[in-house]
């Protein structure tokens, strides 16, 4: 609050656009998003790429943060120039309380532009992440951007619970990939 005091500008810019409220959204930092919001901190502000304090937040799995962003107002579909999905990016981190908390506030379980979240979730293998996905509507044999599916993308990954979840919800083995039409059995092969 000193800081104020003395006249700090709350939506202050970095070099690159970061301010003071994506900083402390970045690290979590409960406390300090607070206050920055109690001072007028512009939770739909963007860097030079995009991103956003809630997608910062969501990229670092920070769950309590991005509830108290999209308390505030932040849009869980707000996109950035790299990451079309805020969705994608937690889902691609294993942060399964942080994509749980998008799709109850409004974001697409589908994903935009090619940025599948249940794809991301299957390359890491966050097999609670896949489930969860699948259990909200995610469609199983959607396609990333590159061609992969979700099976695709465990099976060439090598992680044989999503694989094997996958499956057993019902992700169609001979499905080729737009990529070269390799099957996720081609797919694990060439990984070994």
């Amino acid at each position: 609050i000193l800081l104020f005091e003395r006249g700090a500008k709350v939506n202050a810019r970095s070099d690159y656009g970061s301010t003071p409220l994506m900083y402390a959204a970045y690290g979590g930092q409960g406390e300090m998003v607070q206050l920055l919001l109690s001072q007028d901190a512009e939770v739909a502000a963007g860097d030079v790429f995009g991103r956003t304090a809630l997608f910062r937040a969501a990229a670092q799995g920070n769950a309590e943060t991005v509830k108290q962003l999209l308390g505030a107002g932040a849009a869980p579909t707000a996109c950035s120039r790299f990451f079309p999905s805020i969705v994608g990016i937690a889902a691609g981190g294993g942060h399964g309380e942080v994509v749980k908390a998008l799709l109850d506030h409004g974001a697409s379980v589908g994903g935009v532009g090619g940025d599948v979240p249940l794809v991301r979730a299957a390359f890491g293998g966050h097999e609670k992440v896949v489930r969860l996905l699948l259990d909200r509507g995610g469609d199983i044999e959607s396609r990333s951007l590159s061609g992969f599916t979700a099976l695709g993308a465990a099976a060439v990954e090598g992680h044989l619970d999503t694989v094997r979840l996958l499956l057993a919800r019902g992700a169609r083995i001979d499905h080729p990939g737009a990529d070269q039409r390799r099957t996720p059995l081609m797919l694990a092969a060439a990984r070994g």
